[in-house]
């Protein structure tokens, strides 16, 4: 691993030869389950998190090891605030919890759901957290209120987040559409999305990721292995199409061109120019992908079978094969 990079990973219980492989330099066994989500601090690489199947948390400073408790069942994803002070966990519990990165105590719980959480997603300028559950509610908290600040009901989502500015909440139906919220109207939450791509207008089943550019454009994964692009500024769907026979896993936009990349359970993964819809790059990685994401040019890829690889996403050149588990890993999180 170089010295300027860091890569954190979650994991359970065809390339060429010159890729380079590359060790882990340390181990760490806090968990006595499986781990489900992995999350670095936003500014310092020595501070990251983790949550499992064994109901608890853990938060690492260097070489300190802050367990987490107070939740009765998986975590399923820890996040870091924006500004580094906070972390937040979500658990199939229902509840959400927000510590203090500095000591791990708990300053905030949020007890709204009635069944799981799904997704949290903390706003990337004020200290609010989105919150997702699967019984149809969409929950949105400030960390200095105990009330929620607003409630959004009988949407089947699954995956909501803040826009990068923050004025949307954009997300995925399970019947394969895509809604935004405009968080600045009068009574948002009672309103209807201010833009709607209706079910099987762009996904015939379920969509599973999601992510939105800066411009306002928004482009889908749905698990018919099909990719949906729309600006819900203008409202126009820019196209639609299908990517592969499996679920796509991740879409994600790259912060240094106008390309997106797609990944999909059977292993595929594309980069597409988004002026074009024309893949720049398309390969197969052998096993099946659970999550992808950016890193400047690069592109990193976990999933089935101890996959942990580093692609470059200008050319498809596989650039190094992270080894030392032979499992799935269920979540990465990449840091310089």
């Amino acid at each position: 691993m170089d010295q300027d990079e860091d890569l954190n990973c979650g994991s359970s219980s065809s390339s060429s030869s010159e890729t380079q492989s590359i060790y882990p330099i340390s181990e760490i066994q806090s968990h006595s389950d499986s781990v489900c989500t992995v999350s670095f601090h936003p500014s310092n690489p020595d501070i990251y998190a983790s949550g499992g199947v064994d109901d608890v948390g853990f938060l690492y400073r260097s070489n300190e090891v802050k367990e987490i408790c107070g939740h009765t069942d998986s975590i399923i994803s820890v996040q870091f605030s924006p500004c580094g002070e906070y972390l937040a966990l979500g658990s199939m519990d229902g509840s959400t919890s927000v510590h203090l990165v500095s000591s791990g105590e708990q300053v905030s719980k949020y007890q709204g759901p009635t069944e799981e959480v799904l997704s949290i997603c903390w706003h990337p300028r004020v200290l609010s957290l989105l919150v997702l559950s699967s019984d149809l509610s969409l929950w949105l908290w400030h960390l200095k209120k105990t009330s929620p600040v607003a409630v959004i009901y009988g949407h089947p989502l699954n995956v909501a987040k803040f826009a990068p500015a923050g004025r949307y909440v954009y997300a995925g139906g399970g019947d394969g559409s895509v809604k935004v919220w405009d968080i600045k109207s009068e009574d948002f939450s009672t309103a209807p999305p201010f833009y709607t791509a209706p079910s099987r207008t762009l996904h015939a089943d379920e969509v599973i990721c999601i992510d939105m550019h800066e411009s306002g454009v928004i482009v889908s994964g749905g698990k018919d292995g099909s990719v949906g692009l729309v600006n819900c500024v203008s409202g126009r769907v820019l196209g639609k199409f299908k990517v592969s026979e499996d679920s796509v896993e991740a879409v994600q936009f790259c912060q240094e061109m106008l390309w997106f990349l797609v990944a999909c359970v059977g292993g595929d993964l594309k980069v597409y120019e988004c002026d074009t819809l024309s893949p720049r790059v398309q390969i197969n990685l052998g096993r099946g992908i659970v999550k992808a994401c950016w890193d400047r040019f690069n592109v990193f890829v976990c999933g089935t079978e101890g996959l942990l690889e580093c692609v470059d996403g200008r050319n498809g050149e596989r650039l190094k094969k992270y080894k030392g588990c032979k499992e799935t890993y269920l979540d990465l999180d990449v840091r310089q």
